[in-house]
């Protein structure tokens, strides 16, 4: 824990940052959360997304989103409305762009989301991730003692602003796949900072002679293997998704790369410094008296 210091300023300066840029720039919501129009398009070849994307600028389809699903002659289109709500115009454009792209170029199917849809999708989202935080409090508070829960939840929360904070500064969109990967780092690195938190509690009881920074500093080093090779190959699997998974998996790989890296660091420092920060002691993690059992007291 002698690095403790360094890595709080990090982790506030790391905060502030992403609470600026979410301040300032704000989220790209997907059509999920503010409403539009998406479009399945099969093609009878592969097809580039760049120049796709260029013919239906040129069409005056601003704002499209193009994505592969599942291989490069299938492709979602994303548009907002923009306050247009006829489906039936919208397609039409759509089709005359994708014949002009493409030869045998078709619409297979077409969904509108309309703004009141994405509005209540955005706040049952929020409400999602406000429940999901409480939920771990309570949890941690029920499992080991307030101060636990109090540097659980810190932690989990610096993890969601870091993640959130990197989709404002990089522009990405933020849609489902991507909320669903915020809700899956909360779980990732509430796992992480639990294997911690039991150690430490285990060593303070056990470890008599020693500071609850040194009983802290033993627990880290003997989580640490542990730590970094679940990070490692969680990484390395959700790092092939971000290479390999092509745009319909981006905003999902890119949040779990972000939320592995940032979960594992605040699973370390952020929420086992919050612990010196909040006076951990013996006496916080002391076991209840047990009642004496008959037959140990007998000669």
């Amino acid at each position: 824990m002698g690095r403790r210091h360094g890595a709080t300023a990090v982790s506030l300066a790391l905060v502030v940052l992403s609470l600026v840029a979410l301040g300032w720039r704000g989220l790209a919501l997907g059509i999920e959360f503010t409403g539009g129009a998406l479009f399945d398009l099969h093609f009878p070849r592969a097809v580039a997304l760049e120049p796709l994307r260029a013919a239906f600028d040129g069409g005056g389809l601003t704002g499209a989103t193009v994505q592969f699903a599942g291989s490069e002659r299938d492709v979602v289109l994303r548009l907002p409305t923009e306050g247009r709500v006829e489906v039936g115009e919208l397609s039409l454009r759509v089709e005359q762009a994708v014949a002009q792209f493409m030869t045998g170029g078709v619409v297979e199917s077409s969904a509108l989301v309309g703004p009141a849809v994405g509005g209540e999708l955005r706040d049952a989202a929020g409400l999602g991730a406000l429940a999901s935080l409480a939920a771990v409090g309570v949890y941690v508070m029920f499992r080991f003692a307030g101060m636990f829960a109090v540097g659980a939840t810190v932690a989990l929360l610096h993890d969601v602003v870091v993640t959130l904070g990197f989709f404002a500064v990089t522009g990405l969109t933020f849609d489902l796949p991507a909320f669903a990967a915020v809700l899956a780092i909360v779980g990732y690195s509430l796992n992480d900072t639990i294997v911690v938190y039991d150690r430490v509690r285990e060593n303070l009881r056990r470890l008599r002679a020693v500071s609850p920074a040194e009983a802290i500093n033993r627990s880290l080093n003997q989580t640490l293997e542990r730590t970094l090779a679940m990070s490692g190959t969680t990484l390395f699997t959700v790092l092939a998704l971000l290479v390999f998974g092509g745009d319909s998996l981006r905003s999902f790989s890119s949040a779990l790369t972000v939320g592995v890296v940032v979960g594992t660091y605040s699973s370390v420092y952020v929420a086992s410094s919050l612990l010196l920060t909040l006076g951990v002691s013996r006496r916080t993690v002391a076991a209840p008296e047990r009642d004496a059992d008959p037959e140990d007291e007998a000669p």
